[in-house]
């Protein structure tokens, strides 16, 4: 379960079923694809009046945009805030048409209220019809509740749609709905990976293969300027 301890970058990143990336604080750029079919996690500091982007990531000259994640803009300061995407995932354990395939979680140090925006891919849509879904929130107590007022919903390219809601006040799960009513009740996935994937080194050796390529060419290069 690779954890970023600086700004780093790769050329193709796939995160298998079960395996989790914390980039932390820091920024992850990506040249090629990248795939996400288990967890990425980023934390940053929110503060207030400002519009907070988490996991939004895109290559190094920032001319192309590779993944999108959440948006946060807060009345107030929530200070270190951790979101977590779960890419390409049921939400629910009873009906796995119940959401579209994408989840998430927010936990703000200080909670404020404030205007989300959610993306997910066309691809995680599971027949979810874009212009009517909703954003809904997990309550440990009583299951699934509307989270905010939905304001927008548009699409960013071909692959990627979008819904914005506002005056979220509650944090913990997110997800993405057009079922009336929102997903089944009492049936949050579990998403916590187990620390034993077997999924977890092809995360690990992808970045390997990612630092292995740049380190070679700065070995070259610098045998090119000692001639």
């Amino acid at each position: 379960m690779p954890a970023l301890t600086s700004d780093a970058g790769v050329y193709n990143l796939e995160i298998q079923p079960g395996a989790t990336l914390d980039l932390g604080t820091h920024t992850l750029t990506v040249e090629g694809s990248l795939v996400n079919n288990g967890i990425l996690r980023q934390t940053q500091n929110v503060p207030g009046g400002i519009t907070a982007h988490f996991l939004n990531i895109g290559n190094a000259t920032g001319a192309q945009d590779k993944y999108y994640g959440v948006e946060i803009s807060p009345d107030g300061a929530m200070n270190n805030t951790t979101v977590e995407v779960f890419g390409n995932k049921e939400c629910t354990t009873t009906d796995p048409t119940d959401t579209v395939n994408r989840c998430f979680q927010i936990n703000p140090s200080t909670p404020q209220t404030a205007r989300l925006r959610f993306y997910y891919l066309n691809s995680e849509a599971d027949r979810h019809k874009p212009g009517s879904v909703q954003v809904w929130h997990w309550e440990n107590s009583s299951g699934w509740s509307n989270a905010g007022t939905v304001e927008q919903r548009s699409q960013v390219f071909p692959e990627y749609h979008w819904i914005e809601v506002s005056g979220v006040n509650a944090y913990s799960t997110y997800a993405i709905s057009e079922k009336v009513g929102g997903p089944t009740a009492i049936s949050l996935k579990q998403f916590s990976p187990g620390r034993g994937d077997a999924a977890a080194p092809i995360l690990v050796l992808l970045f390997a293969i990612g630092f292995t390529v740049a380190g070679i060419a700065m070995v070259r290069h610098a045998h090119r300027e000692r001639k």
